[in-house]
């Protein structure tokens, strides 16, 4: 009998892939068309709290996973990638003091900056957010004979995500405030300091995605499930 090639599109081979034509994204049956995804697609928001977004989306299948490595990647956030040590007796070596501060997750909404067009360039308030980190450790009574209680014998013997200052560059102070570019959480713990220890700090934020770096990556993690539709027909 002859072999009846009308009942599905030919496949093409290529190196990693099976494809339609150019136009198709693997095996489907009907080739993929932009518009008609738009009009299957729908984002049905089930819980949203100031740490957690939690939607359903109905529409896609085979390319759910691709939204979810876009959100991990490709969503722009603002994060410290600069950070100038002017002094710092802690414990901690600088280069591992750098990367905790650049993992510290800014509020800025990185919708209202550009992109560094060159790394040398210097900051400027369309492209960069400027912080300051002074803090240094001293007893607070030296004739004190307390030798158990942090609290009570030390000034800054814990360094928190919260005492990093905003500094605003050019006219940054009349669009933004504190609040809004800071640490999102401001009981991050940086540093442990005994009496002697100091930190005399200068962080730049700038904008970025998570591709280039983890700190960049707006989201902690991103999970899916698929959610079958069962129906019972009798």
């Amino acid at each position: 009998s002859k072999l009846n090639m009308t009942t599905k599109p030919l496949l093409y081979l290529e190196e990693y892939k099976l494809k339609q034509d150019a136009n198709d994204y693997g095996l489907a049956d009907e080739l993929w068309d932009f518009e008609s995804f738009k009009r299957k697609l729908q984002i049905v928001v089930v819980r949203y709290d100031e740490n957690e977004l939690e939607f359903d989306m109905i529409g896609v299948t085979a390319i759910a996973n691709v939204f979810r490595r876009l959100m991990l990647s490709e969503v722009p956030s603002m994060a410290i990638e600069k950070v100038h040590i002017y002094n710092n007796t802690s414990i901690i070596q600088d280069g591992g003091l750098a990367h905790r501060l650049g993992l510290i997750p800014l509020r800025a909404d990185p919708r209202m900056f550009e992109y560094k067009a060159n790394e040398t360039d210097p900051p400027s308030a369309l492209d960069t957010l400027e912080f300051e980190l002074k803090v240094k450790c001293t007893r607070k009574n030296k004739d004190s004979t307390e030798v158990t209680n942090n609290e009570n014998m030390y000034k800054n013997h814990s360094i928190y995500s919260g005492q990093i200052k905003w500094v605003p560059i050019g006219n940054q102070a009349t669009i933004y405030t504190e609040a809004t570019v800071g640490p999102i959480d401001d009981d991050i713990l940086i540093s442990k300091m005994r009496p002697g220890h100091e930190f005399d700090i200068k962080l730049f934020a700038v904008k970025g995605v998570g591709k280039d770096h983890a700190k960049f990556s707006p989201v902690a993690t991103v999970s899916y499930r698929l959610l079958p539709d069962i129906k019972l027909n009798r």
